[in-house]
């Protein structure tokens, strides 16, 4: 009987733990380490559900201070309402998309490209215009997001 509870137990245990990260398949054929991964579904379920704080937390600490804090002066409105751009699907327009008018945010892939790694973006917007947005990953033992300077 002892046994049988603490299979039931060693079960329970694993399937709570397992629970805690969220497998996300569009991350399967990328080649990011477990913490990027977990950092961009983060990434991904605070942008829908745009939740400020968590936002920021996924962002570089060395990027916030140059660009949150001595390019925009603290102003948390205009830099998230400034840091989501991109070309619109299928053309060659820039579009920066208003944290607010943000509908959903999905991750598409990953690029290395001159020892950076650029994280891709989908990004549609409340009135269904598509944009691909493009992130660099910063290169820290703590993964975080990078915006655009400026």
């Amino acid at each position: 009987m002892k046994t049988k509870k603490l299979i039931f137990l060693l079960i329970a245990s694993l399937l709570t733990s397992c629970s805690i990260y969220k497998y996300d398949p569009n991350l399967k054929d990328a080649e990011l380490s477990n913490a990027e991964k977990k950092l961009i579904v983060k990434f991904e379920k605070a942008v829908n559900r745009h939740n400020v704080d968590r936002f920021f937390s996924c962002l570089d600490d060395d990027y916030l201070k140059e660009e949150f804090i001595n390019f925009y002066g603290g102003d948390t409105t205009n830099f998230i309402n400034d840091f989501f751009g991109g070309d619109i699907e299928g053309t060659q327009k820039f579009l920066v998309v208003d944290f607010k008018d943000i509908k959903k945010i999905t991750f598409q892939k990953l690029e290395e490209k001159n020892g950076y790694r650029y994280v891709y973006f989908r990004i549609q917007t409340q009135d269904n215009t598509v944009i691909i947005c493009i992130l660099t990953l910063n290169d820290k033992k703590k993964p975080r997001l990078i915006g655009d300077y400026g």
